[in-house]
């Protein structure tokens, strides 16, 4: 589907599944990339690994790009997610553990993925 499509590109893109004890080291990479180009707007472009809100950012893009409804969520402490809508549910797309997997929104898998816990 075009949800897991979309979720496998950008999560490739952006270094691949992300254990929760990666995030500190993806989040330097992402620091000093802010500092080369002296600016806290990064050029997506320019990005070689990301966590969920350069990821959610990009499938966003990506779904508007081929017509995919979706829609771009932010929380707190940078998080940001992707909800779609399959078969009349909405789903939050998982971008960083498990690329591609559709978490029922509201279910505690999908509350885990929204906030730090």
């Amino acid at each position: 589907n075009a949800e897991y499509m979309g979720a496998q590109l950008v999560s490739d893109q952006l270094g691949g599944p992300l254990p929760p004890t990666q995030h500190n080291e993806f989040e330097f990479d992402l620091s000093a990339l802010k500092v080369r180009v002296k600016s806290n707007v990064l050029p997506i472009g320019e990005l070689s690994r990301g966590v969920h809100y350069h990821r959610a950012l990009l499938f966003k893009v990506l779904a508007d790009t081929v017509l995919l409804p979706c829609t771009l969520e932010r929380g707190e402490y940078s998080r940001a997610w992707n909800v779609v809508r399959v078969g009349g549910k909405s789903y939050v797309v998982d971008l960083v553990h498990a690329p591609g997997a559709l978490l029922l929104d509201a279910s505690d898998d999908a509350e885990r993925y929204k906030h730090l816990r």
